[in-house]
């Protein structure tokens, strides 16, 4: 699980992940070219009760990241980074960081839309094997 609250006044996004995949983030440099940068804050994976919940309450960061107009945050299920093709290699992280960078002018539904097709070209009709979920936020002011 991953969960992230964004302040609109503070201009900030809290976030914490639980044993989920990171998640990315697109920003400009100061020359206007994107950068991707991925957020992976430590977490255990949510309703493991080993302890009463101590190793947890542990492990849990919660991180808190400025957010400027034009930040994109993308949320993803490892259904599309383990997304395989007959060779059984994986879709992976970097290719998701490297197709967020270079379509990062597209909004957030043609974004969604372009990746499907990647990944569906890239495991070339072998059976998807988990889901493929994705959340795209967009801050806009």
């Amino acid at each position: 699980m991953s969960y992230a609250v964004v302040d609109r006044a503070a201009g900030t996004l809290t976030c914490a992940r639980a044993g989920h995949t990171p998640f990315m983030r697109i920003t400009r440099d100061g020359e206007g070219a994107p950068v991707v940068d991925v957020l992976a804050p430590d977490g255990m994976v949510l309703g493991l009760n080993l302890d009463r919940g101590e190793r947890f309450n542990r492990y849990l960061e919660e991180v808190t990241l400025p957010v400027a107009a034009g930040d994109t945050f993308f949320f993803f299920t490892d259904g599309v980074s383990e997304a395989m093709d007959a060779d059984g290699e994986c879709f992976g992280e970097s290719r998701i960081s490297a197709f967020l960078a270079q379509n990062a002018d597209l909004t957030p539904e043609a974004l969604r839309d372009r990746l499907v097709d990647e990944v569906a070209s890239f495991v070339q009709g072998e059976p998807q094997h988990d889901d493929i979920t994705m959340v795209i936020l967009r801050i806009n002011e």
